[in-house]
């Protein structure tokens, strides 16, 4: 998606304010998707840290982080469809 942005801010070669206004939305967006990413496969890392029939207090952190994994993850996908419903 940074390479299509990219692309389209060479094409842009007297961008109008709406057209930045455009552009800067879709980099948030794009940000937010990242992110949202990252968390996706930090989650399922947690979850085969878990699997692994991890013991004891280990366990109960990895649990813990995996709740605070998926809370990140609503989150992000609340941003990301707001940012989708205002481009």
């Amino acid at each position: 998606m940074k390479y299509l942005l990219y692309q389209l801010k060479l094409l842009l070669t007297k961008p109008r304010k709406v057209d930045v206004q455009y552009v800067e939305q879709l980099e948030a967006l794009g940000d937010t998707l990242g992110r949202f990413n990252d968390h996706c496969i930090l989650e399922q890392r947690i979850n085969q840290t878990v699997m692994a029939s991890v013991e004891g207090d280990l366990e109960a952190t990895a649990l813990l982080m995996l709740a605070w994994t998926v809370a990140l993850k609503r989150q992000d996908k609340a941003a990301c469809n707001e940012l989708f419903d205002r481009l």
